[in-house]
């Protein structure tokens, strides 16, 4: 697991439910390791918005995640809603229950693919 550079991003993981805390980093950990190895990514910048944890690179969207305590049995996976990544997971993953932006424990099996496709330029969608 890398180590969390940003100050204010470490906080907010240290203040997640323990279990939470674990399977965001496990998300994190996607993220960066996705973005390693997809041609043409460059580096993650790690840093928050909107008081979540987030991803941004200089082509493709910015990815957020977070846990909130109204829903304190999941954790969410968040891509720019001008984009049309939605709308293309709910197109590949048709047969996932729930074809929202939410990852579960049902489906983060699902998540290198879909990063692999929130890293493409969005002029290649």
């Amino acid at each position: 697991m890398s180590i969390i550079e940003n100050s204010d991003v470490a906080e907010i993981f240290r203040h997640y439910p323990e279990r939470m805390r674990q399977k965001l980093l496990f998300l994190r950990q996607l993220v960066l390791d996705t973005a390693s190895e997809t041609e043409g990514v460059g580096k993650v910048e790690e840093t928050l918005k909107w008081g979540e944890p987030s991803y941004i690179l200089k082509s493709g969207s910015t990815v957020r995640m977070d846990w909130k305590e109204k829903n304190p049995h999941q954790y969410a996976m968040y891509f720019h809603c001008k984009t049309k990544l939605v709308d293309t997971f709910k197109e590949l993953y048709s047969n996932i229950k729930r074809t929202s932006t939410i990852l579960s424990a049902k489906n983060i099996h699902n998540t290198p693919l879909i990063l692999r496709y929130s890293y493409l330029p969005i002029s290649s969608l």
